[in-house]
């Protein structure tokens, strides 16, 4: 019964798709334009992930120092309610990320 529907489904999506397309629409794909230049929105992620790693930075890699894993770090942060710059729990990668960022 599912595979039915499945093909039911497949059949008008075509059907629908060749009809626009019989229509002079282009479908998908690159529209042209000017590229856009991304450089600044970039570096300014990057600013701000230096800034939170200064400030969050210093706390986990003293627990590091303390012999704790990267998971250990994260379980403590979180349960110190320190939050993600996007306000989640922490994961080992999370923290592992922000360690690479530490000034040294």
């Amino acid at each position: 019964m599912a595979e039915e529907e499945a093909r039911a489904i497949s059949l008008r999506t075509k059907v629908a798709l060749a009809a626009t397309k019989a229509r002079g629409v282009r479908l998908g794909g690159w529209r042209g334009g000017a590229p856009r230049d991304t450089t600044a929105a970039t570096a300014g992620v990057a600013r701000k992930a230096v800034a939170f790693a200064a400030d969050v930075g210093p706390m986990a890699t003293d627990m590091r120092r303390c012999g704790l894993s990267l998971r250990q770090v994260d379980a403590e942060m979180t349960r110190r309610g320190v939050r993600t710059p996007r306000g989640g729990t922490w994961t080992a990668t999370a923290v592992r990320n922000v360690l690479a960022r530490v000034p040294a």
